[in-house]
This record gives structure tokens, C-alpha cells and sequence, in this order.
């Protein structure tokens, strides 16, 4: 046959038709009742199917066209970035590999469904990129076998008229303002799938994200969220990554759950959580004799502070005291002077260290203006300790706390009992109930509020003391003085609608006691 000719298929069932077209342009006509015939290129590049009869045709290594006819065809394109076109019938339309196109003769709207494999206007569609249809040509995206696998990289090769169908995932790298965004998800065919991560975005993309009608309606936001002043600015999947993200000022959100972290925090900002319940944020300890939460930073004024709420932290491990608490707050010289700090509404259980830990670093350190507000301490060694090493402690508020079943204190400051600075103390709304309950030997001193060498001011307001549920009785319920044999002198101090009740081993207020912790 020469090009432009036709070659005739006669009605029959053909168990092994198979022909080599070397000839371009040729039209293999065949009738009805035809099947099993395949037409397969060799030099030529183009065939044309016409008639009734189910009839195939294979392309070969080079960019082919291949058009079917009105029977039901198998169309594939093999290698090469060919043209195939279906007409009538449920065909099978197969690009095989490169950059391959299916035309179509209807609207694109509604045209695509399924996905490993894809339905077209009754045909099975694979290993195609492009579908044109009269009104649009589509791309399609990490489906069907299409070698558009993301939506980024097919962006960058296709018309800004192609629109998009597929797995379309938008990220970081997708766009940079709303107007791009709202240009491109108006190229989106209903029925794919958009997801949008927001991993790495900047203030500007997730406001378009969250503005826009497509990527609104389906993104789900990384638990941890950084926002400055009213402005969200970041969304990570890490709680430490939001911190180390957020600049001074800021605040960074927890969604709740369970995390399992130490956190370090060198600058003021607030770590806030969804709640210091088991179904709040639950932070526990991943790594021994460290803190949960390592603070280092401080507030600047009583207007900008560093608060940490509505977290519930639990689990340090490997160590007392500082190491293996809950929070530990560390002032590294008294140059360096931390305070301005607020915790509210944290829960400090079951840590091997204290709740709550103040502590000074290579040499002695202050604070100042400490908060802690409507938290609950419990089941730890010691509920809140103020270590020696503070040399001063200057306005600190305990106000709607419960503290309770901790082991050897509930509250200990400056255990050692050395001369120290602490003024300023207020204790109010709070219960301290079964603390030193393990350690209540004489050498201990153990009980639920110890305040040594302690010569500053103090008020405590509707405390309520219980040792009633303690097993065998702690040394006390509250202690002011010193571990000292030398009792010295308190500053001013008023007790307001305190009560202290249970079994004690020592009167429940002293004014000396030796020992330490």
C-alpha cells in the first residue's frame, strides 16, 4: 500500500493477524465481525482504523498516531510521546511510556473518573498524560500511570491553560501569594485529590491557603503552630522545630496528643498546649536524666513574659532534683537574672525529678516574678523546688495549684538552708495534700511546704495542709526557717484561712530543722 491508501479487513475471527505497517498514512478499514487483527508499526509512524470491526493497533519505539475506528479498539502508544485518539466503542487506550495525549470529542467536565486505571467516555485509559477534550486539555497527575507524578513538577512543563487532574498535592514550593494559588486551583478537575502541606510555608502562603475555597476545605495543619502577634507564620510537626521557628514574642500552639520530646526554651516566648489533661498535650520525656521542658530563657517585663500552659508533662527519667523534672528553669549567674515567668494550667506528674525546678547554674542565681498559677503537681519526688543555688527568689505567686503525693516535699525552697535573698512570697487558693510520704526519717525532714533560711516576706492565703491520707506521717506540713541549728530571723509573714490537718511526726510550723535535701 502507498500513503493515503486503504487497506481492506475482511469479517472474520483472526486467532494471529497481526501486520507490520511500513507505510504512513495508510487506513486500515475493517468490517464488522472483524477481531483478533492487529495492525502493528514498523517504519511507519501513523495508521488510521476505520469500520466497524474490533481491530488493534501497536505504535513502535518513535512519537506515533494512532486513531481508532467505530468498533472496539486496543490502542498503544509503546514508547515515544504519541497521539492517540478513540472514537467509537469501549477501547483500551494504553500510552505505554513518554509524554503521551488522548483526544477526546466531548467537554472535559465530568469526563474522568476512577483512578489506578481510568474511565474516558467508556474506554480504559493508562500511562497517559494528557486527555484533550474539546473545551481543555488536562493533565493528569500521579494516577492512572501517567509520568506526571507531582503537581509542582507538571506545572513547570504544561501551558498555564492545562488544567489538572490527579493527586494533587500542594506544598511550600507550589506557589507564593494568593493570587498565584487561586490561579492555579482554578485549573483543578473535580474528582481529584488536593492535599496541601504547610510544612515550611510563610505567613503570606497560609493565608492563602486558608482563604482559599479548594485548599481550605482540605488541609489539616501540623499539630505544633507558630503565630506572632495575630499573624500565623508557621505550622511544624515537631513541638521543638515551632520553638526553635518563633522569635521573641510569639507564641507557639500544641494541639493536643502525645508527644514524646524534651523541649528546650532559650527565649521568651509561650508554649501553649490544648490542656493539661490526658486528653490535652501530653508531653512525655524521650530522653534520661533530662528535663521535659529545659528553660533557660526569661520574660522582659511584667507586660512580656515566657509563659508555659495547658500542658501536661510527665515521664523525666534518670535522675532527682533538677534532672528529670518537669520543668526546669536555670538562671546561670546572678548577671543573668531570670523571671517574668508564668506557668498556668500544667500538670507535672510522674517524673522522677521535681514538677517544677528552679536552679542555678556554675554559681549562684536569681529570679524574679515567677507565676505559678492552676497547676497540679503530683506523684513526683518533689512538687516545686527552689534550689540553693537561687540565691534570691523575688516575687514568686503559687495561686490555684493542687500539690499533692509527692514523695519527700510538696514546695522546698533553698533546702540546704543557707542565708538567701527570697522575699515576696505568696501562696494562695492551693492545697498541698500527702506529700513526704516516702521519706518522713528523721534525717529527712520531709513535708509538704519547706521554706529554709528564708528571712523575706510571705503570705499565705486559703491554703489548705492535709497529711491525713499519708500512710506513716511526714515530718510536717509546713516548715519556715532553716535547716540550721540556728534559727533566724523571718521577715513579715500573715496566714489567712490556713489550715493544717492529719498526723504529723513534728508540730506542723517550726522554725529550725537540721538536715537537708
Amino acid at each position: 500500500a502507498s500513503a493515503s491508501d486503504t487497506v481492506n479487513v475482511q469479517a472474520g475471527v483472526y486467532t494471529d493477524g497481526a501486520v507490520t505497517v511500513n507505510t504512513a498514512g495508510i487506513t486500515a478499514n475493517s468490517e464488522a465481525g472483524v477481531s483478533g487483527f492487529s495492525f502493528v508499526l514498523g517504519s511507519a509512524n501513523t495508521l488510521t482504523l476505520a469500520g466497524a470491526g474490533d481491530v488493534n493497533a501497536d505504535g513502535n519505539a518513535n512519537a506515533n498516531t494512532l486513531a481508532g475506528s467505530a468498533g472496539v479498539n486496543t490502542l498503544k502508544g509503546l514508547a515515544g510521546a504519541d497521539n492517540l485518539t478513540s472514537n467509537a466503542g469501549a477501547d483500551t487506550v494504553d500510552g505505554g511510556t513518554g509524554i503521551d495525549t488522548a483526544n477526546y470529542a466531548i467537554t472535559y467536565v465530568g469526563a474522568i473518573t476512577e483512578s489506578s486505571t481510568l474511565l474516558v467516555d467508556g474506554d480504559t485509559v493508562s500511562n497517559v498524560e494528557l486527555l484533550a477534550f474539546t473545551d481543555a486539555t488536562v493533565a493528569i497527575v500521579g494516577r492512572g500511570g501517567s509520568e506526571y507524578t507531582t503537581l509542582n513538577a507538571t506545572n513547570l512543563l504544561v501551558s498555564s491553560t492545562t488544567k489538572f487532574w490527579g493527586n494533587l498535592a500542594i506544598n511550600s514550593s507550589t506557589f507564593t501569594d494568593a493570587l498565584e494559588l487561586d490561579a492555579l486551583t482554578a485549573r483543578f478537575v473535580a474528582g481529584s485529590t488536593v492535599t496541601v502541606d504547610t510544612t515550611g510555608m510563610n505567613s503570606v502562603q497560609l493565608a492563602a491557603v486558608a482563604a482559599n475555597t479548594t485548599t481550605s476545605g482540605v488541609v489539616i495543619y501540623p499539630p505544633v503552630q507558630v503565630v506572632s502577634g495575630s499573624t500565623i507564620t508557621g505550622y511544624f510537626t515537631t513541638i521543638q522545630a515551632g520553638i526553635d521557628f518563633a522569635t521573641a514574642g510569639d507564641t507557639v500552639n500544641v494541639a493536643a496528643g502525645s508527644y514524646s520530646t524534651n523541649l528546650s526554651i532559650t527565649k521568651r516566648i509561650t508554649l501553649d498546649g490544648a490542656g493539661s489533661g490526658t486528653d490535652g498535650t501530653v508531653i512525655t520525656s524521650a530522653t534520661t536524666a533530662s528535663p521535659v521542658i529545659n528553660v533557660t530563657g526569661s520574660g522582659d517585663s511584667s507586660a512580656n513574659r515566657l509563659v508555659i500552659k495547658d500542658l501536661r508533662l510527665t515521664g523525666g527519667f534518670g535522675g532527682t532534683g533538677n534532672n528529670g523534672a518537669g520543668i526546669l528553669f536555670t538562671a546561670a549567674t546572678p548577671t543573668e537574672s531570670r523571671g517574668f515567668i508564668t506557668v498556668d494550667n500544667v500538670t507535672a506528674t510522674g517524673n522522677s525529678g521535681a514538677g517544677i525546678a528552679f536552679n542555678g547554674g556554675s554559681s549562684a542565681s536569681a529570679f524574679n516574678d515567677v507565676k505559678v498559677l492552676n497547676s497540679t503537681l503530683s506523684s513526683n519526688p518533689i512538687g516545686m523546688r527552689i534550689a540553693t543555688a537561687v540565691i534570691s527568689m523575688t516575687d514568686l505567686l503559687v495561686d490555684g495549684c493542687t500539690v499533692s503525693s509527692n514523695a519527700d516535699f510538696g514546695l522546698v525552697v533553698n533546702p540546704d538552708g543557707v542565708t538567701c535573698a527570697s522575699t515576696g512570697f505568696v501562696i494562695s487558693n492551693s492545697t498541698f495534700t500527702a506529700n513526704g510520704t516516702a521519706g518522713y526519717a528523721t534525717a529527712s525532714r520531709e513535708g509538704d511546704i519547706s521554706i529554709g533560711g528564708f528571712n523575706g516576706t510571705l503570705a499565705m492565703t486559703n491554703v489548705t495542709v492535709d497529711g491525713s491520707t499519708t500512710a506513716t506521717a511526714a515530718d510536717f506540713g509546713i516548715s519556715i526557717g532553716g535547716f540550721s541549728t540556728t534559727p533566724r530571723a523571718a521577715g513579715s509573714m500573715s496566714f489567712t484561712n490556713v489550715s493544717v490537718t492529719g498526723n504529723y511526726s513534728r508540730p506542723s510550723l517550726i522554725a529550725a530543722n537540721t538536715g537537708g535535701h
